[in-house]
């Protein structure tokens, strides 16, 4: 990557995002972070710049500025959290293999993400969309929940049936929950080439050491007044992380 001082140059490989006064030395794992926040700025039409990279005792660190339309965004912790998940994660990676293509696998979590609760059974506003343009990003797709397995094919085929999830979903892996919390060890089954994420809405279920493969949710809760923009930006976060790791 070529230095970026003072001027300010646009870095060629982004289109969204560039090093200001930064002497950054190339980094497998810190241009996955970037291309994240690159990845996130461009879906949002926003723009990034990095005022400093360094890491710290809890782990990779980025400072930045962002702007929209010319109106600088003072709060927007969305990159910080996909340049963490993406640095993190390229390097757990490249720790667990050398060699072979990576495959990403996205688990879901069902109560409180993609829907109220097993009870209730209310789809997340635009929980079909959500689902469609997931499969379109080449990962495997599988739902790992609380619920038993036979609450769970249930539910989604009462979701199927009100046409609230595409028919393929009905076939996703269902990872059994053994207690505690959702380690992704139990989604990857021990494939060294295989990068598991939680999408879920509760942090209590994310196992000790796996918070760089977590993507939060906010909770689908009462009174159950939401728009499908909030899954649209959790979409967004899943779709960054993957293109830093990716190296698109």
């Amino acid at each position: 990557m070529e230095r970026v001082g003072k001027n300010s140059l646009q870095v060629p490989e982004f289109d969204f995002l560039r090093l200001v006064d930064i002497d950054f030395a190339e980094s497998r794992a810190y241009l996955a972070g970037l291309r994240a926040m690159d990845s996130l700025a461009k879906a949002r039409g926003e723009y990034v710049e990095i005022t400093d990279l360094k890491d710290k005792r809890s782990g990779p660190a980025v400072s930045f500025r962002v702007t929209n339309q010319g109106r600088e965004i003072h709060e927007d912790s969305d990159y910080e959290a996909v340049f963490e998940k993406s640095v993190n994660l390229e390097r757990a990676a490249v720790i667990k293999s050398e060699v072979g293509a990576k495959q990403f696998v996205i688990a879901l979590d069902i109560e409180g993400t993609l829907i109220s609760n097993g009870m209730s059974q209310l789809p997340r506003p635009g929980l079909r969309g959500f689902l469609e343009k997931l499969s379109s990003l080449d990962v495997e797709i599988v739902v790992y929940s609380t619920l038993s397995i036979n609450v769970i094919d249930e539910v989604l085929s009462n979701l199927s049936n009100d046409g609230e999830i595409p028919l393929w979903f009905l076939n996703c892996r269902r990872v059994p929950w053994q207690g505690g919390c959702k380690s992704i060890r139990d989604v990857e089954e021990s494939d060294e080439n295989c990068i598991a994420m939680l999408v879920d809405d509760y942090e209590g279920y994310v196992c000790p050491g796996e918070g760089d493969y977590w993507i939060e949710v906010p909770t689908f809760s009462p009174p159950y007044r939401e728009s499908s923009k909030v899954l649209q930006n959790v979409l967004q976060r899943i779709e960054a992380v993957l293109s830093g790791l990716r190296g698109v």
